[in-house]
């Protein structure tokens, strides 16, 4: 069975965490932005960065990432 949720973390993981995700694109984490969430919980909005230096966010858990202006 396919995990539902590509990038699933507990707590913020550390900077440098590379992961393999859609289609075995590498994803490292380069920066970590606290977020209040609308219920007030404390949160995280994950920056990403491909090998070839395009930047995409994430939550800590998420089935996709959020790539500018809705880039591929």
């Amino acid at each position: 069975m396919v995990d539902q949720y590509p990038i699933q973390f507990d707590e913020e993981p550390p900077l440098g965490t590379t992961i393999r995700y859609y289609r075995g694109r590498l994803l490292k984490l380069v920066a970590i932005t606290p977020y209040t969430r609308v219920d007030g919980r404390e949160s995280a909005v994950l920056t990403w960065e491909t090998p070839k230096g395009r930047r995409c966010t994430s939550g800590l858990r998420c089935k996709a990432v959020r790539w500018p202006d809705g880039a591929i």
